[in-house]
């Protein structure tokens, strides 16, 4: 019942009346050699993957949030993968959210399983979007610097997962 449910948000996010509108900060953080693009990305999968409704992201980002399972947890970030991987416009629609970041911030309470499903998320940001995900690595650089302050237990699994 709870995959069944997840599937219906998952699909909502690609459901709503109008077309979102990406966000102005794109141009801002769009760039390459240090010269900033406001290129139009190739329409990889038209209208129909392009997110329409954050609102149906927002449950899914509260339901990875609240679950302890950890199979779970993972085909919910799968089918985070698959709504970023959706349409090259995602990310930039979703980036209000602040998603991607988020995930990187819970990297320490997360499994090896389910921090390589937050990684290939990143990873598909940057290979899709073609953009460097400023806002992802400053989330992660921050993880990575707070690993000295962890129980040694701890700071010792997250660097061997690495």
């Amino acid at each position: 019942l709870l995959s069944i449910l997840l599937e219906v948000a998952a699909e909502l996010v690609f459901a709503g009346p109008e077309r979102l509108v990406i966000p102005s900060e794109r141009n801002e953080l769009i760039a390459f050699d240090g010269v900033h693009h406001t290129h139009d990305l190739p329409d990889a999968g038209g209208d129909i993957m392009r997110v329409r409704n954050l609102d149906a992201f927002t449950v899914l980002m509260k339901v990875l949030n609240s679950t302890e399972i950890e199979g779970f947890k993972l085909e919910v970030l799968n089918r985070m993968l698959m709504v970023f991987s959706g349409h090259p416009d995602n990310y930039w629609l979703l980036y209000p959210l602040h998603v991607t970041a988020s995930l990187i911030k819970g990297l320490p309470d997360y499994s090896d399983q389910v921090r390589s499903m937050v990684m290939k998320i990143v990873d598909s940001v940057a290979v899709v979007v073609q953009a460097v995900p400023f806002q992802e690595l400053t989330a992660l650089s921050v993880v990575l610097s707070d690993l000295d302050s962890m129980p040694e237990g701890k700071s010792s699994k997250m660097t061997q997962s690495q």
